[in-house]
């Protein structure tokens, strides 16, 4: 007897864009990004590591800055070494984005995260310190609520 079990990964599109100076591009995943965020800026020297996505698409070589909307990702890259070009990096971006929005998991969980941050007008998290537990608790019941 033989057995065949096949199982498809989700259907997932993701449209881009390029902006206009040629050196950011945007990922539209068809997904909400974020929820009730306006928008979290990082970049591979940010000290913020709440956030699984972010951490696996600053270490594809070529990215400089990960910038996390409601409906989309913008990714500026970086210019060392100059002969990187979009036509190497997306693939690899576009697989990272397919799988990690495949997997369901939050794209960010910076409520969860042990030090405390804010957050600058631009989207730049800023941390200053770490949370004691009493600290932790009330900032898990007012990021619940």
């Amino acid at each position: 007897m033989l057995l065949v079990y096949a199982c498809t990964a989700p259907s997932i599109n993701i449209h881009t864009m390029e902006t206009e100076q040629g050196r950011g591009m945007i990922f539209h995943p068809g997904c909400p990004v974020l929820r009730g965020e306006q928008k979290m800026k990082y970049s591979s020297r940010h000290p913020c590591h709440h956030s699984p996505l972010v951490r696996q698409l600053l270490n594809i070589t070529g990215v400089a800055s990960v910038t996390l909307f409601p409906g989309h990702v913008h990714i500026e890259k970086s210019d060392d070494p100059p002969s990187l070009d979009w036509t190497s990096i997306k693939p690899r971006i576009l697989a990272t984005l397919i799988h990690f929005f495949s997997t369901k998991l939050p794209p960010t969980t910076h409520h969860l995260a042990k030090c405390k941050h804010r957050h600058k007008d631009n989207g730049e998290c800023v941390t200053f310190g770490y949370l004691d537990d009493v600290e932790a608790i009330i900032d898990d019941l007012i990021n619940s609520r």
